[in-house]
């Protein structure tokens, strides 16, 4: 059965706004908890809605106490992948890999500075250059 393409895009639409109001409701329940809480909040309704066991760490120090999807389920990755998709959305601006939370102005500032060297050859290396010659100059 084929579905129309206006079928198709009126279902991901739905679905993106059941997800944005899910992710609304989540943010709810896990207000002021860091990315830590919420990853152990989410793991068993993760784990069992796609079948994957959550397994006890056997690991030292941090590890101890912690849980963890079955590596070996089959559908381990796509478990994996929600779980890390989840968390983040969930946490929204604050999910930041170092815990850093960049102001507006500054970020501003880089997307600006990033347009501008996205037009040059080797734009990535640019980038680095001109903010390790700003650094070094601001001392």
């Amino acid at each position: 059965m084929n579905a129309s393409f206006k079928n198709l895009v009126s279902s991901a639409l739905t679905a993106a706004t059941a997800y944005g109001v899910a992710i609304t409701g989540l943010q709810g329940h896990c207000k002021g908890d860091d990315a830590t809480v919420v990853r152990a909040k989410l793991i068993g309704p993760v784990g069992e809605f796609y079948g994957v066991k959550v397994l006890a760490s056997v690991g030292k120090g941090n590890a101890s106490g912690s849980v963890k999807l079955d590596a070996d389920a089959p559908k381990y990755e796509a478990a994996r992948k929600a779980l890390q998709r989840l968390t983040k959305d969930i946490l929204g601006e604050k999910a930041k890999a170092d815990g850093v939370t960049v102001p507006r102005a500054v970020q501003a500032a880089f997307d600006a500075a990033w347009a501008m060297a996205a037009k040059y050859e080797q734009a990535g290396k640019i980038a680095a250059t001109a903010l390790a010659k700003a650094k070094a100059t601001a001392v």
